[in-house]
């Protein structure tokens, strides 16, 4: 049996490679100073932060101006990624913190999601008031662009909330890529998951998410809070013909065992 152990060992080992691996973690632990040109504690090609000042290093996010923190993320077929933020809007009102991405074609440090120059993309935002149950000042989560595809959440998480955006980007083709939310664990059901409608800036029209070119925050008007603990994770998945000859090598080697 461990001789048989030790041959299935590489067949385990290409599975197994498939695991999640980090492209971008923070813990905010840095002190009172803007983020803007920070570098994550993980981090992808050596980028940094481009961030306005309401975002400062330890986390904290002020109530002006509006701004926006984004870090370079080209998401490619094959894969299915994860982007995950402990978020508290503590001040606002009707105001909030957003987390997604943005398809414009550079970052933009002094705009907020629902300006039409960011291109938002699958974009979650919180609400210092959490929601009112109306619909326009619920927390909600937008397919994009901007404010397009909207699903109203009318009674988020209360206090610091974990919010985690999926990308199943395992399709070949872009125009089947999908979003997914989940607040502190819960999946959150979708009114629309694909295929970006036509936003609100004309030049700069997306229509799937292979547009996307940033991962990251905004916050606008009066909100601030904090955020802590974001993260980028990709998990490639194998195409179907390379597990079914993992699969057909491991019964193989089964069978020559037994033989």
């Amino acid at each position: 049996m461990k001789s048989l152990l030790l041959t299935l060992l590489p067949v385990f080992g290409t599975l197994a490679s498939t695991q999640a691996a980090i492209l971008f973690s923070d813990d905010f632990s840095g002190g009172a100073v803007p983020l803007n040109g920070t570098t994550p504690d993980t981090t992808t090609a050596g980028a940094t932060w481009t961030s306005g000042t309401a975002f400062l290093a330890d986390g904290s996010v002020s109530t002006t101006p509006t701004s926006g923190a984004w870090l370079p993320f080209v998401p490619t077929a094959g894969n299915i990624y994860t982007v995950s933020s402990i978020i508290n809007t503590t001040a606002g009102g009707q105001n909030w913190i957003s987390l997604g991405f943005s398809a414009a074609a550079t970052a933009l440090p002094n705009n907020r999601f629902a300006d039409g120059p960011v291109v938002a993309l699958g974009t979650f935002l919180l609400r210092q008031n959490r929601g009112s149950g109306t619909g326009a000042t619920d927390s909600q989560f937008f397919v994009g662009e901007t404010t397009l595809g909207v699903t109203s959440i009318a009674a988020p998480p209360s206090g610091a909330v974990t919010a985690l955006i999926t990308l199943d980007a395992s399709n070949p083709s872009p125009a089947l890529w999908t979003l997914g939310l989940s607040l502190n664990g819960s999946p959150i059901t979708l009114a629309s998951n694909s295929n970006p409608a036509d936003g609100s800036d004309p030049g700069t029209d997306v229509s799937n998410f292979g547009a996307i070119k940033f991962v990251g925050f905004t916050v606008t008007n009066t909100a601030g809070g904090t955020i802590d603990d974001f993260r980028v994770e990709v998990t490639p998945v194998p195409e179907p013909t390379s597990a079914l000859l993992v699969g057909l090598g491991a019964m193989a080697l089964l069978r020559r065992r037994r033989a």
